[in-house]
């Protein structure tokens, strides 16, 4: 069995990184979930434990969820529910303070579908061009990892590829980095994952794309208890730099249901006008 290998000047030049591109991994995370990193853990332990304490979910409801949204300079509120059926759709409805609803979206692995109330009509995108508008490039399989505090890789989401990333223990958590990775891919990209330990859940993912002027992170802040004393965070935070742009997309979750049965339809109208994403 072999002890952690330490990256002290790589993990020291990813803090660097995150300075001057300004994200911020250093999250505040509530303590209700707390354990000491354990010395003897070693890097295929860490990542059996990661992958046994992923949620086990069929079905997921987001209630009450606050979204904004900071790009050049200008911040974007609204409220939302979101729901995941997983492996299949995540359906979001978008309602303003009134309470009627302005958009409702779905995304599936092949692609994303729009409805604009207001202006009755529809739309269809793919996840490049979701991509290129909110700086965040990202298949379904991530974002379904992502909303559920899962675990997954970049750009390929494989768990397989897990076992290849060097483990780190810090004084109050473990990561795991990709950092020599890419040379199976034959790009330079690479991926530091932080996971909280007793919990082994996922408390920040940071990637970078050079070859694409591309660097992007996710942290979970103020895990609380749910459905029984399982954890999940009540605050996801995504940030994207692509070139000279940047992009900050906060949601603030009110409640989670797993497989409690609420659920949000989709169904294209027929007699609304099909536009361009």
């Amino acid at each position: 069995m072999h002890r952690f290998r330490i990256f002290q000047m790589r993990y020291l030049a990813y803090l660097v990184l995150l300075y001057f591109v300004g994200l911020s991994s250093c999250k505040s995370v509530d303590r209700l979930f707390t354990a000491t990193a354990e010395d003897d853990l070693n890097e295929t332990e860490l990542v059996e434990r990661i992958v046994d304490n992923q949620l086990v979910y069929e079905e997921l409801f987001f209630k009450r969820v606050f979204a904004e949204i900071e790009k050049d300079g200008k911040n974007q509120g609204v409220r939302a529910n979101i729901y995941l059926k997983k492996d299949s759709a995540i359906v979001i409805s978008v309602i303003p303070v009134m309470g009627i609803e302005l958009y409702r979206i779905m995304l599936t692995k092949t692609g994303i579908f729009f409805i604009d109330r207001m202006n009755r009509t529809v739309a269809e995108s793919t996840y490049q061009a979701l991509s290129r508008r909110f700086l965040v490039d990202f298949n379904y399989e991530q974002i379904q990892r992502i909303l559920s505090n899962g675990v997954f890789t970049y750009p390929n989401n494989d768990l397989n590829l897990l076992k290849r990333y060097a483990g780190v223990k810090k004084s109050d958590s473990y990561a795991l980095s990709s950092v020599g990775v890419s040379r199976f891919r034959n790009d330079d990209s690479y991926q530091i994952i932080d996971i909280l330990p007793g919990i082994f859940r996922v408390s920040n993912s940071f990637i970078s794309y050079p070859e694409k002027a591309l660097s992007m992170n996710i942290s979970y802040q103020d895990f609380v208890s749910v459905s029984g004393e399982v954890p999940f965070p009540s605050k996801i935070v995504l940030e994207g730099i692509k070139n000279q742009e940047s992009i900050v997309v906060t949601l603030s979750i009110s409640s989670v249901d797993i497989d409690g049965g609420q659920s949000i339809s989709f169904l294209m109208p027929s007699n609304y006008e099909k536009v361009q994403f």
